[in-house]
């Protein structure tokens, strides 16, 4: 199989920063490539100008938010030893599984590698699940990793 670009949707969970890991050790193996990682605020909070506690955040909080995120993605690329491995960001804003079908069909990756939260019963039915979502839409193929022990509760971002 060639793997030369994988693409990687992050929202910092630990499943996604485990799906962030094992591409860049699928990478490293094949001794180069190209890491893309995604990041998508969801346009909802845009939308609705986020809510925090019944507190409607004005939007150039949430701009500020958003560049907060920019720095933690680009810590990504330097958290880890990249050497032969070429690392990208980009933080973008819309539905998470629309966009994220989208930049696979822009980006073209050999691989997508996404974190899931491995919800079930009606956490799943009511919340749905991106990385399935992304699973059934996408053109490329995709490898969803969750981190052991990991939960909903594990969200930080």
């Amino acid at each position: 199989m060639k793997l030369e670009t994988i693409l990687v949707p992050v929202d910092f969970s630990p499943s996604s920063l485990e799906a962030a890991s094992t591409a860049i050790d699928l990478l490293r193996e094949r001794g180069s490539g190209n890491v893309i990682f995604l990041y998508v605020v969801d346009s909802i909070y845009y939308d609705l100008g986020w809510m925090s506690e019944g507190i409607l955040i004005p939007r150039d909080l949430v701009d500020q938010s958003k560049e907060k995120i920019a720095k933690r993605m680009k810590a990504l690329v330097t958290v880890d030893d990249l050497s032969g491995i070429k690392a990208e960001t980009r933080v973008i804003e819309g539905t998470p599984y629309l966009e994220i079908t989208r930049a696979i069909e822009e980006i073209k990756p050999d691989l997508v590698v996404m974190g899931t939260h491995g919800r079930r019963g009606a956490s799943h039915l009511f919340l749905g699940s991106v990385a399935e979502k992304v699973v059934r839409m996408s053109s490329a193929p995709v490898l969803t990793v969750k981190a052991e022990g990991a939960n909903d509760s594990d969200l930080e971002a």
